[in-house]
Parts: C-alpha cells; sequence; structure tokens
C-alpha cells in the first residue's frame, strides 16, 4: 500500500506546487527551492520594537467610528537587517498604502460607541488578478472550497487521487475574538468572500454559504450594504473595556492564514470597568500622534515562525505520517501538523529590543501562535531555566478586562502561562533601575537545545534596555489600582457539556475524523460530533450557563477552549480517571484566570468548568483556538435563541 511519505516524495504533491507562479507554496523543509534558516544564525535583539500604530478611522461621528480595513499583499523586514524581506499578508487603511503591516495596527474605541469596519479583499495583483495564497492550502479537508461552486463550498471534496494543493483566490473573513456581536457581523467561518478579481474562474463559489443570508441580516438591522469583495462588521461594543484582537476566520484556512499575520488587536476603553486616566501607565498610539512621542502602554503580539534563506515563511502544508495512505477511494486529509516556529517574533520582527525608562509600563500581550503555549517571564539571563523574574511585575488584566485584583508574579517567581488567543494585561516596574541594564521576555516552558524547544532561539523573545527617565511618573503601584469588582451573573439556569477529543488511528477504527467536539450526555457517555451535525447546545436567551468542558483521556493534550458570543468567568477545573469519569479532586484558575475570559486551557483529562450570561439570540460556534485543531472539524455551532 502507498505511504503518505512516498507519494510526496514521488512529488505529485511538491510537484503540482512548484508549477504554480506567484509566491511559493511551501510543503515542507525539503522544498527544492529553498532552505530553512537556521534559527541560531539570525542576530537578536538588533531590531528596535515595532510599536503598533493606531488604525486611521476613515468616519469619526458623534456615535460610531468608522473604518476601512483591507488585506493586502506586502513586504516587510521581519527578519533583521541584512536579510531579505518577507512576504506577507497584512491588514491596512487601503487609502493609505504606508499603514499597511503584518499585524495589523491596532483598532479602538470607547465602551458603548459603535465601530463599523468595511472589511476588503484586496488580494489581487496591479492588473486585478487573484493572488495565490502564501501558504499551502489544503483541499481535502473541511474548508471553504471555492472550486466546489455554490453546491460544494464549505465541505469536504472527495478525490481517487492526491490533489495538488489550492493555489487561489484566496477567501477572507475577519473574526473580533472576543466582541459581543450578532452572527452577520462575528466573521463566522462560512461567511467568507473572495476578492472582486478579473480572473476569478467560472463557477468558483465567490462567497461563503452564510454570506448572502447574513449580508441581508445586515442590511435589515444595520442599514448596511456589502459591495463584492468586501463585508461591513458593526461592533456596538456594549461590553467591559478590555484588549481584544481580530484575525483572520476562514473556514478550514485560519492556521495558514493567522502564520502569514492576519491578526491585529481592538482595544476597548472607558465605560465602568476601565480605569481613571493616569492610574495605569499610558499613552499609547493615537492617530495623529507626534513623531518621536513615547508610550507606556504597549500591545505586543506574540509569534514563533520559520524562515526559508529567500526571507519567505515555510509553513508545512502536511505532517510526515508514516502510516497507510490510502485506498484511493477513500482520501483522508493532509493533516497539516501542529505548527511550531523556530524564530520568536513581536508585532512582526524577529526578537526585537525596547528602550524603557525607570518606570511602569503596561504590556497587553497576546499569544498569536498557531500551537505554542507560552510560560512568560522577565529575567536577566534569557538562557537560565528556571528563569528568575528580575522586574516587579503584576498581571492587572486578562482576555475580558481588568481583574478583581492585582496578582504579583514577582512574589512567587510564578510564571503567566497563555494558551494560543488568549491576552494577559501586565504592569512591569522599572522604577529604581540602573539605567544600562537589560532583561529578557521569555518563554519558560523552553527548555530544550534543538528545533522548536531551543533556549537560545524560541525560548527567548524580546530584550528590555533601562535608558534615562524622560519624566515623572503618576500611576498607581498595581497592588493599589481601584480595579473594578467581577461581574454578579445570577443564578446559573442551564448546563451544557462538550468534549475534546484526539483519536488515534482513526480511519482503521471507521472514525472520520482525528480531532472532534462531542457532548456528553447525562450518564456520562460521549458523542463524538462532525462540523456538519445539527446544532446540538441551544442556550435560553436570558440565563446564564455553566458549561463544562470535557478533555477526554487518549492520545491528546492540553486544549484552548474558545467560545464565541461571551465573556466567562473560571469556576474550577476537575480531574477524570483513565475511563473519562469525574473524579471528585478539584482546584480553582489560576490567578491570571480570576477576571474574565473568552478563551481559556483546557487541560489533559480534565473537566474545565466555566459561567457565562447569554444575551443575544443568534448563532455562534466555540471550538478549539489551537488552529490546526480549529480547521480539522475540533469546531461546532451553538444557538442562543
Amino acid at each position: 500500500m502507498t505511504t503518505r511519505r512516498q507519494l510526496l516524495k514521488g512529488g505529485v504533491v511538491a510537484g503540482a506546487a512548484a508549477a504554480i507562479g506567484g509566491p511559493r507554496l511551501l510543503l515542507g523543509s525539503s522544498s527544492a527551492a529553498a532552505a530553512v534558516i537556521n534559527p541560531n544564525s539570525i542576530p537578536k535583539y538588533v531590531t528596535p520594537l515595532f510599536i503598533l500604530p493606531a488604525m486611521p478611522p476613515t468616519a469619526v461621528r458623534s456615535d460610531r467610528l468608522e473604518y476601512q480595513v483591507a488585506q493586502r499583499r506586502i513586504a516587510q523586514q521581519v527578519l533583521p537587517p541584512g536579510f531579505p524581506r518577507t512576504t506577507v499578508n497584512g491588514y491596512g487603511h487601503p487609502g493609505s498604502g504606508g499603514t499597511f503591516h503584518s499585524p495589523g495596527y491596532t483598532i479602538e474605541n470607547r465602551v458603548n460607541r459603535q465601530t463599523r469596519v468595511t472589511w476588503m479583499n484586496q488580494l489581487v495583483d496591479s492588473a486585478g488578478n487573484y493572488l495565490p495564497p502564501l501558504n499551502t492550502v489544503d483541499p481535502t479537508i473541511h474548508w471553504a472550497n471555492p472550486p466546489g461552486g455554490n453546491g460544494g463550498r464549505d465541505s469536504t471534496p472527495t478525490f481517487t487521487s492526491t490533489p495538488p494543493p489550492y493555489t487561489g483566490p484566496q477567501p477572507m473573513v475577519v473574526h473580533l475574538h472576543g466582541a459581543h456581536v450578532f452572527e452577520e457581523s462575528d466573521g463566522l467561518p462560512q461567511t467568507w468572500y473572495l476578492p472582486n478579481a478579473r480572473n476569478i474562474p467560472s463557477g468558483y463559489a465567490r462567497v461563503g454559504t452564510d454570506y448572502e443570508p447574513f449580508r441581508q441580516e445586515a442590511l435589515a438591522r444595520w442599514g448596511v450594504n456589502w459591495a463584492t469583495g468586501t463585508l461591513t462588521s458593526v461592533y456596538p461594543n456594549d461590553q467591559r473595556a478590555a484588549t481584544l484582537w481580530y484575525h483572520d476566520h476562514v473556514l478550514g484556512m485560519t492556521r495558514a492564514d493567522v502564520n502569514t499575520g492576519l491578526v491585529g488587536f481592538y482595544i476597548l476603553s472607558g465605560g465602568s470597568a476601565d480605569l481613571p486616566a493616569g492610574t495605569v501607565p499610558g499613552p499609547r498610539p493615537a492617530p495623529g500622534d507626534p513623531a518621536g512621542r513615547r508610550y507606556y502602554d504597549i500591545a505586543l503580539v506574540l509569534q514563533d515562525k520559520t524562515f526559508n534563506d529567500d526571507g519567505s515563511l515555510f509553513f508545512p502544508g502536511t505532517s510526515d505520517l508514516t502510516g497507510p495512505y490510502i485506498p484511493a477511494s477513500d482520501i483522508p486529509p493532509y493533516w497539516n501538523s501542529s505548527f511550531q516556529g523556530t524564530a520568536s517574533t513581536v508585532n512582526g520582527t524577529t526578537w526585537p529590543m525596547l528602550e524603557v525608562e525607570p518606570r511602569r509600563y503596561r504590556f497587553r500581550l497576546l499569544n498569536a501562535d498557531n500551537f505554542r503555549t507560552m510560560s512568560l517571564k522577565i529575567v536577566r539571563d534569557p538562557a537560565a531555566r528556571p528563569g528568575t523574574i528580575a522586574v516587579p511585575t503584576w498581571v492587572i488584566g486578562a482576555d475580558g478586562g481588568f481583574l478583581p485584583q492585582a496578582q504579583p508574579l514577582h512574589a512567587t517567581n510564578t510564571a503567566v502561562m497563555m494558551f494560543t488567543s488568549e491576552r494577559v494585561d501586565l504592569v512591569v516596574d522599572f522604577t529604581g533601575i540602573p539605567v544600562g541594564s537589560e532583561f529578557y521576555l521569555i518563554n519558560d516552558l523552553v527548555t530544550g537545545t534543538l528545533g522548536i524547544n531551543d533556549v537560545s532561539n524560541v525560548g527567548q523573545i524580546m530584550k528590555f534596555r533601562v535608558v534615562p527617565l524622560q519624566g515623572t511618573d503618576t500611576t498607581l503601584p498595581p497592588d493599589q489600582l481601584p480595579l473594578p469588582a467581577r461581574r454578579n451573573f445570577g443564578a446559573i439556569r442551564e448546563t451544557h457539556r462538550v468534549s475534546m477529543n484526539v483519536l488515534e488511528n482513526q480511519f482503521a477504527t471507521g472514525q472520520q475524523k482525528r480531532f472532534q467536539m462531542g457532548v456528553i450526555d447525562g450518564a456520562g457517555a460521549n458523542r463524538l460530533e462532525l462540523w456538519t451535525d445539527p446544532i446540538s447546545q441551544t442556550v435560553t436567551r436570558g440565563n446564564s450557563a455553566l458549561w463544562e468542558v470535557w478533555n477526554m483521556p487518549g492520545v491528546g493534550g492540553g486544549h484552548a477552549f474558545h467560545i464565541h458570543l461571551v465573556e466567562f468567568q473560571i469556576v474550577e477545573r476537575e480531574d477524570l480517571d483513565a475511563n473519562g469519569q469525574p473524579t471528585g479532586v478539584k482546584r480553582p484558575p489560576a490567578p491570571w484566570e480570576t477576571g474574565e475570559k473568552d478563551t481559556c486551557f483546557a487541560p489533559a483529562r480534565q473537566i474545565t468548568r466555566f459561567v457565562a450570561p447569554f444575551d443575544l439570540s443568534s448563532r455562534y460556534i466555540y471550538h478549539c483556538h489551537l488552529v490546526e485543531h480549529e480547521d480539522h472539524e475540533m469546531m461546532r455551532f451553538f444557538r442562543v435563541s
């Protein structure tokens, strides 16, 4: 029987990729076109940190801000000067080419002031022809599938032989992660749309299954219409002050697109759950700021990447499976490997350096990796493990805004843990530290000396160098901040039990997928579900609901569980035995999880319980935010009605 490895070596897939014009579609380190850079050959801490500017609005009204944000292909100096530039996908203002960047500029607004963003797919060349995807797109999984036409879009195609990777045009849809919105503005995976390109092949679906019905909803609810190649999302911002983020969410393509840089911050300020100006470090960037202004509230997008020697991104289209591959009548997915890069980037550059004054700083951190978990500390010695926190550090916020109490990490040398898509809000106090001192942000989980687990590359993230103070710091010490209390969600009126499952040898045992969500019934039995199965979880509008996320025993480790629509409060975690039954052994949330969250760590062989209020009638999804898992079916719809 032919194996997957034999097919790849035989060139069935790689040969097809090599024939494609434009940016190279990379399938693995064996690509003849480029060799992967040894990350230890990339100089560290030679590039200043890029401070993400504010995205300029197109209209400022008394009741709302309006933005146009396009997705384009750009060349960016991600590696240090002297290395080739890297072709990435970025977001920016279509009327100002200089605003395009990966990650995108920060969108900002105030609580209870509406934001309208027209998201524009401009992945076309100068002649108006569509550009191929930067990273390999697997056409055998459940994905957007434009070549299938309207009847085959958002489906799992079948083939009688190994197909080549998809070569475009590239769909787009943007999800505002953490937003309290209706379904038509949420960026659900089947709401994608192609660019308004002149050469889209006849018969291709130009929009996803949900695009047209949601376009009608947006017109009826908000009076907005969507032009070809665009979608206008309306965000009421009727939620707490918080650090949200936006990212690509196309069905079956999220892992590839996030890796190309399609991410950015969205910051909400004001309201009863914010703090008075001057109590926490500021300012942060705003449109029209003068050149050279110093910022003390800095947003940091953390991503790991791997580069080829021509500067291009390396991203494996397949994992190197060694087991049986076909019969040809039953083609399984490519199985994109759980991608972890070999080089750290912050705000779009490798291993940057930031000059800091001897005063307090606020850092808003986002783990935008595909898969990697981070355990973060600021230390003096970047190679020592375990690291020792060298600068007083407090956690003051998480996904959904401020914690009820600042948590001092330095008091117990505790690293803050971040799974993919989680945000952490830190105050770091450099007060009194001598000028010239140097410190490093590290991932304390990385303890090895090779590849994706090397303390000399991905174990280090960025450097801080202390420079002279330029002004008086009037902010409050974090333990004196008047942080807002937790919301009272009221009585729990319903419970939902869902499971996360990683299945081994799934084709030998008749399973259809490797990664699947499921439902736990009243007897504790686990029923597996597919993305296309009927909705099994319906929440009554106006209720507070307890959710239990069961990470079942098996071959899988921890997952990152994300639910759309709400911010929630973690209640506890409980161990499961080898048979997947509760043991009664429980533990409280970690200190940095005591606020409100939209994503949580769901540890292996544990139940994670959280409570959330549901007040919008709409259709949403919950999924694993390890994006390879999400793209391979670990995602389900639910409804609030």
